[in-house]
């Protein structure tokens, strides 16, 4: 739990489209839309940052999400400790944005990677965005865009240690399945020393009909981020 203050200063966002449709269950990869009427996704009772269709398929993707799980709840256990509340109000404000965001960072780790032409990079590199903190209270406003870049996964292992490899062997099953494997987001807060590591789900290959290729996708995410796009 966040140590913010119950009546926050940021503005509640709704979520876009694409933003509910890939809110899914980690297992099955089912969606609100999949589940009967008035039946929503279930959250990690431990983080919060999961969601499944069920308590079963929470059980199956018990051992996938315990080290992320772990980490999560270690960020939030230091920040409800710090005395500084503008660290847990940026904190919460961060995880609100990265799931109001998830399609724009799903489109641009894609177009990072060229996963349209180099699968399995997947497997070795990651996505790194470094934001900033605004003055703004609506979530889709509330970080810019310093930088992104793309980097090897080794220079994550010490941080994520079990949870990456966790991820890798993901990845690697859903390769070689037929799926397009499971990338890696780091957001980064500059100033707060706050950072949130994002698996993205890849159910298929992806083709470039699905996903435009954009050589210049870090201009192109820091100007959606800049005016708040929601996808």
């Amino acid at each position: 739990m966040s140590n913010a203050p119950k009546h926050s200063t940021t503005k509640k966002a709704q979520l876009g489209v694409y933003a509910q449709q890939l809110k899914q269950c980690q297992t099955c990869y089912k969606t609100t839309d999949d589940l009967p009427a008035g039946t929503k996704l279930l959250g990690c009772g431990a983080c919060g940052r999961a969601h499944y269709c069920s308590r079963e398929c929470q059980k199956v993707n018990w051992k996938d999400h315990k080290p992320f799980c772990t980490a999560n709840q270690g960020v939030l256990g230091a920040i409800q400790t710090h005395e500084n509340r503008s660290l847990a109000t940026c904190e919460d404000a961060l995880k609100k944005w990265i799931q109001l965001q998830r399609p724009l960072l799903f489109l641009t780790l894609a177009r990072a990677l060229e996963l349209y032409k180099t699968p399995n990079r997947i497997m070795d590199e990651l996505l790194v965005i470094v934001l900033s903190r605004t003055s703004e209270r609506a979530i889709e406003k509330a970080f810019v865009v310093e930088e992104a870049s793309v980097v090897p996964m080794e220079m994550v292992a010490e941080k994520l240690g079990p949870a990456l490899t966790s991820i890798l062997e993901r990845s690697k099953n859903s390769l070689s399945s037929g799926g397009g494997g499971c990338g890696l987001v780091m957001s980064l807060v500059k100033d707060y020393d706050i950072s949130h590591v994002t698996p993205v789900q890849f159910e298929h290959p992806v083709t470039t009909e699905e996903v435009k290729p954009e050589p210049q996708w870090e201009e192109q995410l820091k100007a959606a981020v800049g005016v708040g796009l929601k996808l």
